[in-house]
Parts: structure tokens; sequence; C-alpha cells
């Protein structure tokens, strides 16, 4: 298997609970759809404590601005074998509802994404991500 994982975040946010809530909601998002092969066995340590298992895949976190995760997000939808999350301002809502309710009122460039994450095939992931400036 020769995936990646990308996780990249709207350069513009620093708070770091917004960037912890964004991570936790795309992962939990990947954990359903990821193929079981992108795991790792449970551990055991020395103690004999179990620890479950992580993902064992390469994976990066890189930032970028609006328009080149719209650019982006335009490339890989409908990419075959790529998963494709974004994760937008209108999910940052109190409910589902509200989000449904949000985000269909939008369109274009009145969408404003805090992340995209993709996973899929290195030689068609890699070479649009590359560039991109790491998350520090």
């Amino acid at each position: 298997m020769d995936d990646i994982s990308v996780l990249i975040v709207d350069q513009s946010i620093a708070h770091s609970g917004i960037l912890t809530n964004l991570g936790l909601v795309i992962g939990l998002t990947a954990g359903r759809l990821l193929p079981e092969q992108t795991f790792g066995p449970d551990l055991t340590d020395g103690d004999g404590r179990e620890h479950r298992y992580l993902t064992s895949v390469v994976h990066v976190v890189r930032k970028a601005g609006q328009n080149k995760l719209r650019d982006l997000r335009a490339y890989f939808e409908g990419q075959p074998g790529v998963i494709l999350i974004d994760y937008t301002d209108d999910a940052a809502v109190s409910s589902y509802d509200d989000y449904t309710h949000s985000l269909t009122g939008h369109s274009g460039e009145a969408i404003k994404y805090r992340a995209l994450y993709l996973y899929g095939p290195r030689d068609l992931i890699y070479p649009k991500t590359k560039n991109l400036s790491a998350l520090a």
C-alpha cells in the first residue's frame, strides 16, 4: 500500500482550540472511511497493558489559503481512490441540523473551508500538496 494521508488547514486559523477541534472531527470522520490496512495492530507495553492501534500510513499536516483549499477540493473531488473530507465554517455550529441549514445556504466562494483531508494514492496526492507549507 502506497497511500498518504494529508490534512490541510486554513492558514488563517491560529487558535489551538479550533485546530484541535477540526483535527478531532476530521479524524473521527476519516476513521469510518479508511481501509483496515491503514491501521497497525493493538500493542502491549512492557507492563502488559494494551495500547489501541494507531494509523500506520504516512501522514502530513499542511496549511493553505482559501483559494488553494477550494482548488484542491475541486481537483480531488471524484478522483478515483481518494477519500476527501472537508470541514467548513458551517460545521462549527451547535447541531447537525444547524450545520445542514447553514451549508445549504452557501455555495461557491461563500463556503469557507477550515480544513481538507485527503487520503489515497501517494502519486496522485503528494504532487499537489508537497509544496504547501507545514503547519507549525
